[in-house]
């Protein structure tokens, strides 16, 4: 019959030897590497970002994911027995006070331009110095009090705002996790906020990319006023060189 003892030949010639196979995939895999590997993705959904401000915009505002994420883990959480957190423990000496007495330094060094005015007023009035820097504290108290208790009435505000903000969970989470094992929290602050450094720098560079767009919008509308206003005084002048000729 037409094709007996040449079909196992032309069969076997076909097939790949397994060493060939092997190297054949190797080969690919070298020319189309993982992307997934060299992006960033979020921890939760799993979605792989081009930038890290792309990821950080996803994470602020909730990827679809989190709330289900967050159920699951709650009901996870259920049977797991409760363990008191060092970071409820954590007793820092007169805490409070120190952070109220940081925010009336603040205020006072926003008004200290005008304080030193008024101690050198006091003084070149003939009045000793100590005398001078008294009169000048309970002049400016009402100004001091004001710049307190706006910056108090931020902090609140800023607490209230990132109580509940994915970013900042994420920061607190490895705080309580470094506390837990035993580490000072000031340190561990520092290692919370240093390795979330690229997300919270792309806040940063949001600023500064939106003040110059509006110092750009500035500067062309200042161009365009300058322009008009010459053009007019070119047009008083030439009414005033017709007014001479008549």
């Amino acid at each position: 019959m037409i094709g007996e003892g040449v079909s196992e030949e032309y069969i076997s010639r076909k097939e790949l030897e397994p060493s060939q196979f092997e190297e054949s995939f190797q080969s690919e895999q070298t020319y189309l590497p993982d992307k997934k590997e060299i992006m960033p993705s979020c921890d939760d959904c799993g979605v792989v970002f081009e930038s890290v401000p792309d990821l950080a915009r996803h994470m602020n505002r909730w990827c679809p994911e989190n709330n289900d994420l967050k159920r699951k883990r709650e009901k996870e959480d259920e049977d797991i027995p409760i363990k008191k957190s060092r970071v409820d423990e954590i007793d820092i000496e007169d805490g409070e006070d120190t952070a109220f007495i940081k925010l009336t330094e603040l205020a006072r060094e926003a008004n200290e331009d005008i304080w030193e005015e008024k101690v050198d007023k006091y003084m070149d009035g003939n009045m000793n110095e100590d005398h001078a820097r008294r009169k000048a504290n309970r002049k400016l108290k009402n100004e001091d009090m004001d710049q307190f208790l706006s910056r108090y009435s931020s902090l609140v505000e800023y607490l209230l705002q990132l109580q509940n903000g994915k970013l900042h969970g994420k920061v607190m989470k490895m705080i309580t996790k470094l506390i837990n094992d035993d580490m000072d929290y000031e340190k561990a602050i520092k290692l919370a906020v240093r390795k979330y450094k690229p997300l919270l720098e792309s806040y940063l560079d949001e600023a500064i990319d939106n003040e110059t767009n509006d110092d750009g919008s500035e500067s062309e509308d200042s161009i365009d006023d300058e322009g008009e206003e010459e053009g007019e005084e070119e047009d008083e002048e030439d009414v005033d060189d017709e007014s001479s000729t008549i």
